[in-house]
């Protein structure tokens, strides 16, 4: 428990750090370093000769993680058109980082039959884990491309231009039209920077963004708790209270893995419904995880059905989960973008880190316990998506915080809750041509 709050707690760090370094420095040298620190940090963990040597190796791990989700996500949406930017956020939020639970729980599985009794078998499994980014971090420095967004802000023009030129060239697209009205924007990026400081999150709760904040703030932060405290205290329920073998707790596992995969592949074409978008989307997550989450109470007699009530938990809540991430970087403007997607993602870190202590102590008074607190959050959050009104289906990323205002308050339709910005104003032009790029 208290190296899971650890890990946790180094993400936190992670994200404050790189995500304010990536809205002022970029997007690219930042994922560069990190994924630096994440390989060696990696490595090194599978080697650590004492508990409290690998405690700080793991944190250093843990903070480069902690790195790279906001900044890999806010890159990912700033490079994708908005008709893909749902598939290619997904791509991050939901497939990959579920096929990499399910990795390593395969990977897991495979060191401790092979190795059988050898108390070292998890050596292994740290280092076939750092090798995939061993392996990607000589195209991170060589072929990853800069956010045209952040330099478009920044008014870094001549590499702008450059990125555009190579973006157009690929997409068979070669237009620069965004570069004729860059300078427009001067005067709102100016003011966005006079209301950030470099370490300073306020703006985040000024008047324009401030429901928005703090609704995400509600929905990760129970997205957070349940997946990582049900995470944590599902195999250890298996084994005390069903005596359940560790090889058939990996197998529990995996199969929680495939069922959020499925989920995640389903909110993709969910979010993309225009009758349901993204608000809607997350409602229906939050919904569906208080359902199973009384399923487990209620069959928690029988071993099948209580594992298939858990299965249904964990890949129900990945649905708001995964779609937040995404939900995030499209509310928030491009001169905060990773700020934001890091502020909505540290409610869920903080509420992952202490959700092993919490889970932990409601499990010594009772397992239903546990499914309670994972019924009240869950319906906490059902009603906050319920009242958010705000949707962000089909429109084009805001570049400045000016921009949040044309996302009007609106309750019903994913998309007729979108103001579109004055025809012909330097911002809409700009973000039509960036989407066409």
């Amino acid at each position: 428990a208290v190296l899971g709050s650890c890990v946790f707690g180094g993400m936190i760090v992670g994200g404050l750090a790189a995500s304010s370094s990536a809205d002022w420095y970029g997007r690219r040298p930042v994922l560069q370093w990190t994924n630096v620190i994440f390989c060696i940090s990696g490595l090194l963990s599978a080697l650590a000769a004492e508990f409290w040597t690998f405690v700080c190796l793991r944190i250093c791990c843990s903070i480069a993680i902690g790195a790279m989700i906001p900044v890999g996500m806010s890159l990912l949406l700033e490079i994708s058109p908005t008709n893909h930017r749902a598939l290619m956020g997904m791509s991050l939020a939901g497939t990959a980082w579920s096929f990499g639970t399910l990795s390593a729980c395969m990977v897991g599985f495979g060191f401790k039959t092979y190795m059988g009794d050898n108390p070292f078998w998890w050596r292994g499994v740290l280092l076939a884990c750092a090798v995939p980014g061993v392996l990607t971090l000589p195209y991170v420095f060589i072929g990853l491309p800069e956010s045209p967004h952040y330099l478009l802000v920044r008014h870094r023009k001549d590499e702008l231009k450059e990125c555009l030129k190579q973006m157009g060239n690929s997409n068979q697209t070669p237009r620069l039209a965004v570069m004729e009205v860059a300078d427009d924007l001067k005067g709102n990026v100016a003011q966005d920077s006079a209301r950030q400081s470099f370490d300073d999150l306020q703006t985040l709760f000024a008047e324009d963004a401030l429901w928005t904040t703090l609704y995400l703030a509600v929905a990760n932060g129970t997205c957070g708790f349940i997946y990582a405290g049900q995470n944590f205290i599902y195999p250890k329920i298996l084994q005390e209270k069903y005596e359940v073998e560790l090889s058939d707790q990996f197998k529990a596992v995996a199969m929680n893995c495939i069922a959020e995969l499925g989920v995640v592949f389903l909110a993709l074409w969910a979010m993309d419904s225009p009758s349901l978008g993204r608000k809607h989307t997350n409602t229906l997550g939050f919904i569906a995880t208080v359902l199973c989450a009384i399923g487990a109470v209620l069959l928690r007699e029988d071993l099948e059905s209580f594992k298939a009530m858990n299965c249904l938990i964990r890949a129900a809540v990945s649905c708001p989960f995964t779609v937040i991430g995404i939900y995030a970087g499209e509310l928030y403007p491009s001169s905060l973008r990773a700020t934001a997607v890091f502020s909505a993602t540290l409610w869920g870190r903080l509420a992952a880190m202490f959700s092993t202590l919490v889970v932990t102590a409601a499990y010594r008074s009772s397992a239903n316990d546990v499914f309670y607190e994972f019924i009240a959050l869950a319906s906490v959050a059902t009603i906050a998506s319920i009242l958010y009104p705000r949707e962000t289906l089909g429109q084009p990323l805001p570049l400045t915080m000016s921009d949040m205002r044309s996302y009007h308050i609106g309750m019903w339709g994913a998309g007729a809750d979108y103001v579109p910005l004055k025809p012909g104003s330097a911002t809409q032009k700009i973000r039509e041509s960036l989407d066409d790029e």
